[in-house]
């Protein structure tokens, strides 16, 4: 490991811990959220029908809260323009989607293609460029996530549904939490900070 490594990932020793409950949290809200979206697509929570959609797009703006004071704690870091740009993405396309909720799955089809393909988009680049340490879950969680978004936007294999919508983006969700639990195992194996919180 070089010396730019050690001290590109320095800051994130001590909070190996947090990083890994943060990927847990996501892995388990959106294999939940996806199983749940096949299983019970109907279910209404107070006047949601098709609950399960305002159930991702809540989990997605907490997560953009969350990059977004962690990316603010972080700001003199090299990669703060790109961390904060993917925590408001976060945050608009959550708040966007959970008030959209009562639209149709059509309307709702664009706007969860383009989110899907333009964040993986970024992640997958980012991966390449080698800004990611564990840049092989980065790639694959991308690839999926891009995929699920171009299935959306061709209307593969039949026109949208909102559980299907639903679906896609627990996958997303689940995706990202496996990254960052895989990249708290490397921080593992690679740090032992002085002070563990």
């Amino acid at each position: 490991m070089n010396q730019s490594q050690d001290i590109k990932f320095e800051k994130f020793s001590s909070q190996r811990k947090l990083i890994s409950l943060r990927g847990f949290l996501m892995l388990i809200a959106g294999v939940i959220t996806a199983v749940e979206s096949i299983i019970a697509p109907d279910m209404s929570i107070m006047t949601f029908t098709n609950a399960w959609l305002p159930v991702t797009a809540f989990i997605i703006f907490a997560v953009g809260v969350i990059e977004f004071f962690d990316t603010y704690f972080s700001r003199y870091t090299a990669m703060f323009f790109s961390n904060i740009q993917f925590a408001i993405f976060d945050l608009v396309f959550g708040g966007v989607l959970f008030w959209s909720s009562g639209y149709s799955a059509v309307k709702l089809s664009i706007l969860i293609a383009v989110y899907l393909m333009v964040k993986s988009l970024f992640r997958v680049v980012l991966a390449f460029q080698g800004s990611f340490v564990n840049a092989t879950s980065a790639k694959f969680g991308s690839i999926i996530s891009f995929l699920l978004g171009l299935a959306i936007w061709i209307h593969w294999p039949l026109e949208p549904s909102i559980a299907f919508l639903s679906f896609c983006l627990s996958v997303e969700i689940a995706l990202r939490g496996w990254t960052l639990v895989q990249f708290s195992y490397w921080l593992i194996d690679n740090y032992q900070p002085s002070e563990d919180f």
